[in-house]
Formats: structure tokens, sequence, C-alpha cells
């Protein structure tokens, strides 16, 4: 009835207690209190990070020395149970002593010590297995040859343990709830301090601005493309993505809530500025089209001059991130003008800037790859936009992949683009007639035209013989009636074929 009424005095403690070193704690009396004649009782806590298990809880004669002792898995009696997962009974001396007998001479210097030199007569050790996983073992010893531990006591001590045991699943569920309870708090906390910035009508800048001083990291940027050496971290916006948040420094999982969030506001303030900026070019584009029709001019549309010279830059829109377009296309020219006029036109930016240098040179950048290419107009006064808008269509029309054409440079090509559609149509047919049906005679002529009739050149080019070439010549001059060899003939030719070109 005595070990009764302890074991419901040890059930009362365990609902008490808060904290797993206060339930190990609580574990450790009560196995002193109910197991008579006991002299030791440790707790070793097996550390997920060195692998060891080391003292977190006793009671009985011993020295601090003890809490130096770090065991293996599988090493002495403490790191068998954990391993083996099973209670142990040692009756004798000489049982504990071979048990013992593969410890560490560094830990048996420190275990001894621990123990002032005492003999452990008997000994039982009993793993503490929570959700099928070791965390802890529990070793009772007695060092007086008064008599040795039996089943009864290795039965009391599992009671205990199943007492212990609820009580830790309990701390357990608890700190689950505490973790998520913390977990929304940071998460609304950091929700909290950007919507305060959207609120205040804050922008891109102001975003990683507030996140790098939650971070306390300088090195947080916004960039379109990810860059080495930076942690990267995706901005994305009704599944479309919109650029990366970068830092240098490996953030923690609470900085991580605040990266979301700040990823989350850019991804809603990009988004109401793609409305609000696609509302206002297409309120531009509107007026650069009826502009283009009457040859109006508003110096409030173009913010310059009648007279400022300018060009006109052409090239083609990307399908998605106009927000982010536009940004990076006013960042680049501002960088090199001071007055420019962006507009949205169809499928294109139509860019009018003031004409202050190498214009080439400084709208490379705008080129993102290989398949972009720009289309630049000559340099006339502002009040000629329409002219120059449609040299820059021209250029740009001619433009290859990753090409900067220049309207007054196109030499032949700058006539044949004003050319009607339909006597650019007639023309081809009346001089090359049925030679566009036949591929390997368009690209031999292309090539001839590109060598500037060379043969030898051309055969090379082709990797064909100088034979070969000839019999080629021979059909091309019969399908259309001309001989290359005779100059206005050759020059219907190439023109005919430039404007093929230009109709692809």
């Amino acid at each position: 009835m005595g070990y009764e009424q302890e074991l419901r005095k040890a059930g009362r403690a365990f609902m008490k207690a808060q904290g797993v070193d206060q339930i190990l704690h609580v574990l450790t009396n009560a196995v002193a209190t109910v197991i008579q004649d006991t002299d030791m009782v440790l707790i070793y806590t097996y550390d997920k990070k060195s692998h060891v298990l080391r003292l977190k809880s006793s009671i009985g004669n011993h020295s601090p020395q003890l809490y130096q002792v770090a065991f293996s898995p599988g090493e002495s009696i403490t790191g068998s149970v954990y391993n083996e997962q099973t209670p142990v009974l040692f009756l004798k001396p000489t049982e504990v002593e071979r048990a013992m007998s593969n410890i560490s001479d560094v830990n048996r210097k420190y275990y001894l010590e621990g123990v002032a030199y005492q003999t452990v007569y008997s000994s039982m050790s009993i793993p503490i297995v929570l959700h099928g996983e070791c965390f802890a073992t529990l070793t009772v010893n007695r060092c007086q040859s008064l008599s040795s531990f039996t089943l009864q006591d290795l039965y009391l001590v599992s009671e205990l343990l199943e007492y212990a045991l609820i009580a830790l699943e309990k701390e357990e569920e608890f700190e689950h709830h505490k973790r998520k309870l913390h977990t929304y708090t940071v998460k609304q906390e950091a929700k909290n301090y950007f919507y305060q910035v959207l609120h205040e009508g804050g922008n891109l800048e102001k975003i990683v601005r507030r996140l790098s001083r939650l971070l306390q990291d300088h090195s947080v940027l916004y960039n379109e493309t990810a860059m080495e050496g930076y942690v990267s971290f995706p901005i994305k916006s009704y599944h479309s993505h919109r650029g990366w948040l970068l830092m240098k420094q490996q953030p923690t999982v609470e900085e991580l809530y605040y990266i979301e969030e700040a990823a989350k506001a850019i991804g809603i303030l990009m988004t109401y500025e793609d409305k609000h900026l696609t509302t206002k070019l297409a309120k531009n584009e509107d007026r650069f089209k009826h502009f283009l029709e009457t040859n109006d001019y508003a110096e409030d549309f173009w913010g310059m001059t009648s007279v400022t010279l300018v060009t006109c830059v052409v090239w083609k829109k990307q399908e998605r991130n106009l927000y982010s377009q536009h940004q990076t296309i006013q960042s680049s020219v501002s960088t090199f003008s001071k007055q420019w006029k962006l507009i949205s036109y169809d499928q294109c930016w139509v860019l009018f800037l003031e004409k202050k240098q190498t214009v080439p040179d400084a709208l490379g950048k705008l080129i993102k790859g290989d398949s972009d290419s720009l289309g630049i107009s000559r340099v006339a006064p502002i009040m000629l936009y329409k002219q120059l808008f449609q040299e820059a269509m021209n250029a740009w029309k001619l433009a290859g992949k990753g090409e900067i054409k220049c309207y007054p440079l196109l030499g032949l090509d700058r006539l044949l683009t004003q050319i009607e559609r339909s006597h650019k149509r007639s023309f081809v047919c009346d001089h090359l007639g049925t030679l566009h049906d036949y591929p390997i005679l368009m690209e031999t002529l292309e090539m001839f035209i590109y060598h500037n009739r060379n043969r030898k050149e051309t055969a090379d080019a082709l990797f064909i013989h100088p034979n070969t070439l000839y019999q080629r010549f021979k059909k091309v001059e019969d399908l259309t009636y001309k001989s290359i060899d005779v100059e206005e003939d050759w020059l219907d030719l190439v023109v005919a074929l430039k404007l093929c070109k230009l109709r692809e």
C-alpha cells in the first residue's frame, strides 16, 4: 500500500511539473523515494548535435565530475541500454563491471571521480522511449552490499516512467502549441510591418529597406535575376515570377517569415503598379496614335519643346513583367538622358530621347538576350516624331537577332522599306519567278551576294564543287530569265531577294 501512495504522490507531482527538466527532476526524486536503499539515480539524455549521452538529472551520492561523462551509443551500461532500448538489471558488482568494460578511459576517469570510487553492487537501467525514439536512460545504483535490486524494483521504476512519459507527452504537446502560437505571432508581426509600408504608399525601395533593417543585413536588395554569391528568394504575383530578393546572409527560420511577407508585399505592389501603369500607358498610346493620324504636337505630352533634337528607338516588349520592364528602362535611360518620352505601342516600346551621345552604345543595355533587337531613327526635332517613329520601326524590322540597326546606315534597305506591299509582291514575282520554290537555289544566290559574286568563296561557303555552283547558277538563270553576269539583271535579282526578305 505504501508503494501505491508514493506512486500516486509522484503522479500528482508529474501533473504539476512544467518543462522537460522539471519532469526529469520529479522522476529522479520519485525513484529515490520509492526504491529503498537507493544511492544514486542518474538520467542521461541524448544530445543529437554531439551524438553522446550526458547527465541531465541526478540525485544521490556523487560529485559534479559525473557531469563530464559523455557516453557514446553502445558505450557502458548507459550507451548499451540506449542502443538496445531494453531494461537491464545487474545483481552483482562483477556484472556491473563487465557491462561497463567498454567504457573509454576519459569517461572512466570522470565516472570514478564522480561516484567517489564507490563500488556499485547492484544497478538497473531503463530506456526512456518517447514516440518510438529513445531520448534518455534512467540508471539506479546501489553502492551497499545489503541486497540487490529485484524485479519488483524494476517494475516500480517502470511504473514511475509511465507517469513521466505521460507528463512528457503533455509537455511536448504544450510546446508544440506554444511554437505554433509563436510562429503565428511572428508571421502576423511580419505581415503588419509590410502592410504598413504599403498602407503608407511605400514603394519597392522602402520595402527592401524595411526588410534590411529587420534582418540587420545591409546586403538585402531586389533584382530581376538571381546573382551568384547571394541567397535568393523568389517574388511571385499571380503565378508570375517578378524577380528576386537577394541577401548575403543565410536567414534564420523566423527571418524567413519576414522575407516571405516582404516578397508578398512586393508582389502586391507590382500587381497594383502593373494595373496602374497599364492604364497610364494605354492612355499615352491612344494619344500617340491620335498624333500619328493628325500630326499635331502637344508639348504637355512630350515634355520637351518642339525643336528639341531627339532620336527614336523601337524594340519589342517582353510578354510579362510590364512594371519591371518599365522601371528598368527608366532607370537605364536616366543614366544618359535628361529628357525622354517612353511610349507603349502595340507590342513595342517606343522611346524618344534627347540626342546627347552615341545612342547605340547607351541603349545596348536594353537588349536582354540574343532574340532582342533595336531600331534607331536619325536625329531630328521632336516635332518630326511621326517620321522618326517610322524610321525606327523600319530599322527595327530589318534588325536581326541581337542587332541594333540605325536608319541612316541602312542603305538600299532604307528605300525598299518604303515601297508599298503590293508593289513589293509584284516585283518579286516578276524577277524571281518560281525561284522561291527552290530553297537551295535561293540560299546559293544569297550566299553569292554575301560573298560579292566571288564564285570560289561562295562554293567554299556552301561546301560544294565549283561545277555544282555553276549548275545551280544555270538553273537560276533558266527560272528567272536573268543572267547573273548582266549588271542590270543582277541588280534586279539582288533587289528582288531583298524585297523577299522584307516580306518575311
